[in-house]
């Protein structure tokens, strides 16, 4: 029997509260994630609503899709037990592969008046608000690192990482935030 995986993979390394001017949150939202690739020709539907098309997200009932790449999207969901995002995905199966990434990869949440400035410092796409507001997703590399990139509400955003490379996110995170201050959150 394998050991029981904490609630996230970067539980215990969130790094110590830095007092700031405009302090800003990082917050390690737990989440499941299930990774939907179209199979040829198909159009894959039963969630509820229509995926999302290049640089888009949708959400309804909990589930958030993220599109990734052409026929392909990531749903991500708030942590509701072993494979059950997988279970509320099978609608899709038919027309499309679907792939627990849940312990794959890993969320790491910016929130904050400063968090555009800060993610200015780590990746090279354009987050001026009329060009990636709220919605908005972009496959980017963020502190030389392959990650998702969510702008989930207007000063908040949601970056998905490999979770072998996370704990280097968030310091990279912690680095560019240092001149505003961070707390969890």
């Amino acid at each position: 029997m394998s050991a029981v995986e904490p609630l996230h993979p970067l539980a215990g390394l969130m790094p110590a509260p830095l007092p700031g001017p405009d302090p800003l949150r990082l917050g390690l939202p737990r989440r499941e994630l299930v990774q939907v690739t179209a199979r040829h020709g198909a159009d894959p539907t039963g969630l509820g609503f229509a995926l999302p098309g290049p640089g888009e997200s949708a959400e309804t009932a909990g589930i958030t899709a993220l599109w990734m790449q052409p026929r392909g999207w990531l749903l991500s969901a708030p942590w509701d037990g072993e494979g059950a995002l997988l279970t509320r995905a099978a609608p899709l199966a038919p027309a499309a592969a679907l792939v627990d990434q849940s312990h794959g990869r890993c969320t790491i949440r910016l929130a904050g008046a400063k968090s555009r400035a800060v993610l200015a410092k780590l990746c090279r796409i354009d987050l001026h608000p009329r060009i990636f507001g709220p919605g908005r997703v972009a496959a980017t590399q963020v502190a030389h690192l392959a990650c998702l990139l969510h702008q989930a509400e207007p000063e908040a955003f949601e970056l998905i990482v490999f979770s072998t490379l996370a704990a280097n996110l968030l310091d990279a995170l912690a680095s560019a935030a240092a001149e505003y201050g961070y707390a969890p959150g």
